[in-house]
């Protein structure tokens, strides 16, 4: 009998593929276009290097995206674009999204979603409207067949 052997995100988590859109209906993504790209933009800041954290409130980064650990990442970055675009509390979202949260405890999930917000650096969460849009912009013009025209 043959194993298969799993390789990238698979060897950590489910398909990321299924596991994104298991989280898009879980908390209804597709009712706010911007949720997306607001919580990839969040994600870049939190990750990178290079955003500026000169307060004493800002985090060290959060860890680069891997396979290991794109899957908590983007649950935490689409649950703070969700906060930030429909208000709501962390533990409504975590009873929403348990089941994709690989064993994460509320604690552990309440813990991943302060660091990401701390490490967002001086800017913190503030995004301008027309950026979100540009983003989305590109991102429709490098993965769609036809690009969406706003």
């Amino acid at each position: 009998k043959e194993s298969k052997v799993l390789r990238g995100c698979s060897r950590w988590g489910p398909d990321l593929s299924k596991f994104l859109h298991r989280l898009s209906d879980a908390l209804r993504i597709e009712s706010a276009p911007v949720v997306l790209p607001l919580a990839m933009m969040y994600l870049d800041r939190a990750c990178s290097e290079e955003t500026p954290r000169s307060f004493a409130s800002s985090l060290p980064p959060c860890p680069y995206v891997t396979p290991r650990t794109v899957h908590r990442l983007v649950i935490v970055a689409v649950v703070i674009a969700m906060k930030q675009v429909h208000g709501g509390t962390t533990r409504e979202y975590w009873e929403k999204i348990q089941s994709l949260l690989l064993d994460v405890s509320f604690d552990e999930f309440q813990q991943s979603l302060f660091w990401m917000t701390g490490a967002t650096g001086d800017i913190g969460l503030y995004v301008e409207q027309t950026d979100v849009f540009q983003w989305k912009h590109a991102w429709d013009c490098s993965f769609s067949s036809q690009p969406s025209i706003e």
